[in-house]
């Protein structure tokens, strides 16, 4: 039986001016504090954004009536609390003063590796995370799907506004990843042991911490033996 996981980042609004709202520590507790119908609500880069956790899926079905349930308590919730929340790619419009990135080792990390990159990182998604019997057959998995991502960009696309200007391009998410190395469609891999190689050099090349992340491009194999594609 195949089971499956849903994330979701949301970007949180002020209500008065448009931009990225800058919650107060208490404001934020309150809207990580949401539960429902076993999802949770975690931190994301900025303190602006958060991102729901689904429980482990096997029906569609299911997914996306709990994605839906858990879509009306945050908006509720940020209303209670003055805010607006969306599922944008993007945020249209920036704050003139930099948004706050959340606490935790990791975020820091990153903001000082790449703090021009991520100092404007107001970037959400959706990702499905699939499970996968074993690394070869997440594998073959990014070999099929790799063809397609180019369709699921199109598909998911919401993101055609930036710092208040129209970009021209359906998914400027897109276009903002392509400054992370490891973003972008993945090579083929001739095999497991092509792909272990490749993934062996990146932290190598400091392209990503040792034994963090298995990711390659679009697609993602973890140690816990998923598949992940990023909706735009």
């Amino acid at each position: 039986m195949t089971t499956f996981g849903i994330e979701e980042e949301y970007l949180l609004i002020d209500r008065d001016t448009g931009l990225p709202a800058s919650p107060s520590p208490e404001q934020t507790r309150t809207l990580h504090a949401l539960e429902v119908a076993g999802g949770s609500a975690t931190a994301e880069w900025f303190t602006c954004q958060l991102e729901y956790n689904s429980p482990v899926h096997t029906e569609t079905g299911t997914a996306l009536s709990k994605l839906l349930g858990f879509r009306r308590a945050l908006a509720a919730t940020a209303d209670r609390i003055g805010f607006a929340v969306a599922a944008l790619g993007t945020a249209p419009d920036h704050p003139r003063s930099p948004s706050e990135v959340s606490p935790g080792a990791h975020y820091s990390t990153l903001a000082e590796l790449a703090p021009r990159f991520t100092v404007d990182h107001h970037v959400n998604g959706l990702h499905v995370h699939v499970g996968l019997a074993d690394l070869a057959t997440g594998v073959r998995a990014l070999n099929g799907l790799r063809p397609w991502l180019p369709v699921l960009v199109a598909l998911g696309a919401n993101s055609p506004v930036w710092q208040g200007a129209d970009t021209g391009f359906a998914s400027w998410r897109t276009i903002q990843y392509r400054r992370w190395l490891v973003n972008g469609i993945p090579p083929r891999f001739h095999d497991l042991a092509d792909y272990e190689s490749r993934v062996a050099t990146l932290p190598e090349a400091c392209a990503i911490s040792g034994g963090r992340s298995r990711g390659v491009g679009c697609g993602m194999l973890t140690g816990r033996q998923t598949c992940a594609v990023c909706g735009q």
